[in-house]
């Protein structure tokens, strides 16, 4: 029996989609959406930088062969008068072998070059770039998340709320029919009530629709299986808990420098400036240390395998200095594009912090615009809920039409429409405020 009980409860739990919290929601979209797996492997790749320019300065090693054979000798033209010419004149001489094979070991460690010390900043100031970056996609990310999970929330309010009035006239249909047949109530009336009947039926329809798109949304956002069915925990949205969380938040002493797009900005100026320092580093000279070291042979037949005969050794080491000195004006105009590129992100760091501010404040407005417009209509939705209560009663004594009833209750739908419509745009409102922020995953996550 027990094994029974045990079987049914798993397949009710197969049957049933998983329910979901907003932070499951969020905690799963931050593991598993692409624009965050991209954001990822960008940092992995600007890692990887970083390595690839410090190599740059380290020994650099390589071993090399040569193999020539001069199926005609090189001429070289010889004063004839070391062997007893006459001045002027000049005798053609062959020097060399045949066969030529020479084997080299080569290294090579730059010393000093003040652009390739700028590139490994660069290189470092980028990888924190794509930091910012990341933490800026999973703001992005939480907040597109939200939005989502608030708009089905509430979507699925709306649509429990049309689905009770349908049961409502559906019931309501059903016993004014009777009543029709029965010469009680005209027939107009039943028709009437019907056409409100199917008009909120199909508003039921589309509703149901829309919430699947939603949905799919939802699940799109977090990166979750689109096929797969969700189900969200939440069932409601309390003004209580909201007010709690938005005054707590209020308070918050707002700096633009904990926004992660901000940061991001901060440090994309700091690639610029280095940009500006790398091409004036051009015109500084570059200092690199060589060493080769090889062995050559020299034959007049192919028997470079012969270990009898000799190879000869060359060995050399020194520096090399590069003194830049003139390339047209290259260099010059690659430094007033970094200067002008700098100027633009620093314009760019400006327009973005008013923009913040711009931001906050609307959404502030919003919350608090929402908030009144909330509280006065659940004062409708009271009213309108009595007065349909009262018109039910008195169609209940034969003291109210049939139309009465229905235009009651279509103010009360009308009355809940304002109110869900505002619930909606007071969270994403909120969402934005947060946003503005950039406290998005303390708030929805803990910090974690």
């Amino acid at each position: 029996m027990r094994y029974f009980v045990f079987l049914l409860s798993c397949l009710f739990s197969i049957a049933q989609p998983q329910k979901w919290t907003l932070s499951a929601c969020i905690a799963h979209g931050l593991r598993y959406h692409e624009q965050l797996q991209l954001a990822y492997s960008d940092e992995r790749i600007a890692k990887q930088k970083v390595l690839e320019t410090i190599a740059q300065g380290l020994p650099q090693i390589q071993a090399s062969g040569d193999l020539k054979y001069f199926y005609e000798i090189p001429t070289t033209m010889l004063p004839a008068v070391i062997i007893g010419g006459r001045p002027g004149e000049y005798i053609p001489v062959q020097f060399g072998v045949p066969w030529n094979v020479t084997l080299k070991l080569e290294a090579t460690q730059l010393l000093f070059s003040a652009t390739y010390l700028v590139g490994v900043k660069a290189a470092k100031a980028l990888q924190t770039l794509t930091t910012y970056e990341i933490k800026q996609t999973r703001q992005e990310v939480i907040a597109k998340i939200a939005k989502a999970y608030y708009t089905v929330l509430i979507q699925q309010q709306q649509l429990k709320l049309l689905e009770n009035q349908l049961q409502y006239l559906d019931t309501l249909l059903q016993h004014t029919a009777a009543l029709v047949q029965e010469g009680f109530v005209q027939p107009l009336d039943y028709d009437r009530l019907k056409v409100n009947y199917e008009n909120l039926k199909s508003e039921y329809e589309n509703l149901k629709q829309l919430v699947e798109l939603s949905k799919m949304l939802l699940k799109f956002q977090m990166g979750f299986p689109i096929k797969e069915p969700i189900a969200l925990a939440d069932t409601s949205l309390s003004l209580e808990a909201f007010n709690t969380v938005f005054l707590s938040w209020r308070k918050h002493v707002w700096s633009p420098t904990e926004h992660p797009e901000y940061q991001k900005l901060i440090q994309l100026r700091r690639l610029r400036q280095l940009d500006v320092r790398r091409y004036r580093s051009l015109f500084l000279p570059t200092l690199v240390g060589f060493a080769s070291i090889a062995t050559q042979a020299q034959r007049t037949t192919f028997d470079l395998f012969d270990t009898k005969k000799r190879w000869f050794p060359i060995g050399v080491v020194g520096l090399q200095l590069n003194i830049p000195l003139f390339q047209g004006s290259q260099r010059f105009w690659k430094i007033q594009q970094a200067k002008l590129e700098l100027k633009k992100t620093e314009l760019q760091l400006q327009l973005f912090e008013k923009r913040l501010q711009l931001q906050q404040e609307q959404s502030l407005w919003q919350i608090e615009q929402q908030l009144k417009n909330i509280a006065q209509y659940e004062r409708n939705r009271a009213l309108a809920r009595s007065v349909l209560e009262t018109v039910q009663k008195k169609y209940k004594e034969g003291l109210a039409s049939l139309i009465e009833v229905v235009q009651a209750q279509k103010d009360l739908r009308e009355a809940e429409i304002q109110y869900f419509n505002a619930l909606l745009t007071l969270h994403l409102s909120f969402v934005d405020y947060l946003q503005s922020l950039g406290v998005l995953e303390t708030v929805y996550l803990g910090d974690a």
